[in-house]
């Protein structure tokens, strides 16, 4: 009885935290949040601009545009981590990543996230990013040198693709790291990185020491409650761990830090933010 009771509490505070939230108001300002940190292999600083989960929203918001804020700072590479369209996407969406591709002269990768592998738009999205030069990874690496420092980047695909295609869950993303590494070894004299859509699966990401892990896939929760917290992330569940920001994480005594960016967009069906601005992640990789 007493389980019921906490589990019927929970859910009453979570419930009424969520109206709250609405009533509270939306809040669609665009944030650049940066990030500093230090790898023994750095020789000269390198500027990384991480966008996601745009999700079909305009390019302007209420503080700025979207171009004119990349177009602002210093970049040396751009990843892309997924769910640039969904299943609502149409061609006006393509012109918009279109209109943002064109502000970047610098290497881009990019990753695909669980909306993308049923959207309609996916093979002109491909072939969009493909017109503009983009590294797309799924399961692949490429080595790429940046002001002198080497770089292995690394792409996993999201599991959503064995739902679509498979009709399969997948909870355990190891089988294919373990294929992309053995595809693709690491080279212990350069910076390796993984751009993977879901954070969810840090743990095992942290196994296969990668220095640096960029996701996107939360939004951020979207809803960020006073005294709660995210209530909830698909994939994570109730009060999940990883929702924004970074995060540091050792196994073996080797330190891999995860960046989780909050996205530039929302899902349609839950068009609301509330203490969970969208975002640009900036992060600078400096030397020791």
């Amino acid at each position: 009885m007493k389980i019921f009771l906490r589990i019927l509490s929970a859910f009453f505070i979570v419930v009424g935290s969520v109206f709250l939230s609405f009533a509270l108001g939306h809040d669609d300002t665009l944030l650049m949040t940066n990030y500093e940190v230090k790898h023994h292999l750095v020789n000269e600083e390198i500027n990384i601009l991480q966008l996601s989960d745009f999700h079909n929203h305009d390019l302007d918001y209420p503080n700025d545009n979207i171009i004119s804020m990349i177009e602002g700072v210093e970049k040396d590479i751009v990843f892309l981590t997924g769910d640039l369209i969904d299943q609502f996407s149409d061609e006006e969406d393509l012109n918009r990543i279109s209109l943002i591709l064109d502000a970047f002269e610098v290497p881009i990768v990019y990753v695909r996230g669980n909306h993308e592998y049923y959207s309609p738009m996916m093979e002109g999205l491909t072939n969009l990013l493909l017109d503009y030069g983009v590294y797309i990874l799924e399961d692949d690496c490429i080595d790429i040198e940046i002001k002198g420092n080497a770089l292995q980047i690394y792409g996993i695909h999201d599991p959503y693709k064995e739902k679509v295609e498979e009709g399969l869950n997948i909870d355990d993303v190891s089988p294919f790291l373990d294929k992309m590494l053995e595809d693709h070894p690491m080279d212990e004299n350069a910076i390796n990185i993984l751009l993977s859509h879901r954070p969810e699966f840090m743990p095992t990401y942290a196994k296969y020491k990668f220095d640096y892990v960029f996701s996107g896939h939360t939004h951020g929760g979207q809803i960020n409650m006073v005294g709660i917290g995210v209530p909830i992330i698909m994939g994570q569940g109730l009060f999940p761990h990883y929702t924004r920001g970074m995060y540091v994480e050792t196994y073996e005594e080797h330190t891999s830090t995860l960046f989780i960016s909050a996205g530039i967009g929302m899902s349609n069906q839950f068009q609301i933010r509330y203490r969970c601005p969208p975002e640009i992640v900036h992060v600078t990789l400096k030397s020791v």
